[in-house]
């Protein structure tokens, strides 16, 4: 590793230090400090620490996927989001939640919506996935999966129209975009699916990082092209799946981050990529949650609304200043 490279791993470690301990302290209702000693423990173990592991884990999680689906698909404009990776897990998600009442009459459950976010994004990565081999060109790629997110957007309208008024709030407040403070086991979970998918493609990184000279180059290194790619299929799929499920569907910064990564860090190393985009993510969503608790306090903004005004100006502006930000 270079000089430039540890000093730059050494920044963002640094800063993703101070926005932890930021986190903890003003991600709330009031300054953790100004409760009393009494409930401190309480409130720091079960309530500002789990949420501040989850920002962690999801910021963690959007932007690795989303540099996965720009390698895999050879597009910049790729993302979980984009793809309509995540729209397939929210459909799948609002027929848990909101479609109990029109198809059949079992009762909605959390432990359902797990399950069927990871189906949804499998069943949109997989199909996103046969048009890339079909369709060359990644422009005509790009557009068949805004389609296929606008399509299943409409099938939610379908079902919010005879979904019960809670459901529809309930779904309504998870579709926008949240921090959720999760019990033990479920943080456990998420992290260990997070960590597992994280060093599953740094170890790989060689090979994924082949694919961006084309196949028959990779093909030519050794490198087995259906497995790599059920890797890449996977491991972004579990990682949107899972922050999906639990945090909604978050928009732009799956997108946006890996652009922004490979502006400012210039480096082409794949290894290097996927560290500095994972930390950079999860500082981002620290301080986008802790903006969401704090800029119309006491009321929270929704993250899809901060996420959104991040996102987009970054994108234009790589659209417009950089013409090689692919590289």
């Amino acid at each position: 590793m270079s000089i430039t490279l540890k000093r730059i791993l050494a920044a963002l470690l640094a800063l993703l230090a101070v926005s932890v301990v930021l986190h903890l302290l003003w991600a709330g209702p009031q300054f953790l400090l100004e409760y009393p000693q009494s409930a401190l423990k309480t409130l720091l173990y079960t309530f500002r620490l789990p949420r501040t592991a989850a920002a962690l884990l999801c910021g963690l999680s959007l932007p690795v996927s989303g540099l996965l689906l720009q390698l895999l698909f050879r597009n910049p404009m790729a993302g979980p989001y984009v793809l309509g990776i995540s729209s397939g897990a929210s459909v799948m998600v609002a027929l848990v939640m909101m479609g109990s009442t029109v198809w059949f009459s079992l009762k909605p459950s959390s432990v359902l919506i797990i399950p069927a976010a990871l189906t949804g994004s499998l069943m949109v990565m997989g199909l996103m996935l046969f048009l890339s081999h079909r369709i060359k060109n990644p422009v005509v790629v790009l557009l068949c999966g805004v389609l296929i997110s606008q399509f299943l957007g409409a099938a939610e309208g379908l079902l919010a129209v005879f979904a019960q008024a809670q459901e529809l709030q309930n779904f309504w407040f998870w579709n926008l975009g949240f921090i959720p403070v999760l019990d033990h086991y479920q943080l456990l979970g998420y992290a260990l699916v997070v960590i597992m998918c994280l060093i599953g493609v740094v170890w790989q990184h060689a090979k994924i990082q082949s694919l961006l000279l084309g196949p028959l180059y990779a093909q030519s290194m050794g490198v087995h092209l259906t497995q790599i790619r059920l890797i890449i299929m996977l491991s972004a799929s579990l990682l949107t799946a899972l922050t999906t499920a639990f945090c909604g569907p978050i928009a732009f910064i799956g997108m946006s981050l890996p652009i922004l990564s490979r502006i400012w860090f210039k480096t082409s190393h794949m290894g290097y990529q996927i560290i500095f985009v994972a930390l950079l993510g999860s500082i981002l969503m620290l301080h986008m949650d802790l903006l969401s608790q704090q800029l119309l306090k006491p009321r929270a903004l929704p993250i899809n609304i901060i996420s959104s005004c991040f996102g987009i100006p970054i994108v234009l502006w790589a659209i417009i200043k950089e013409k090689n930000f692919m590289a």
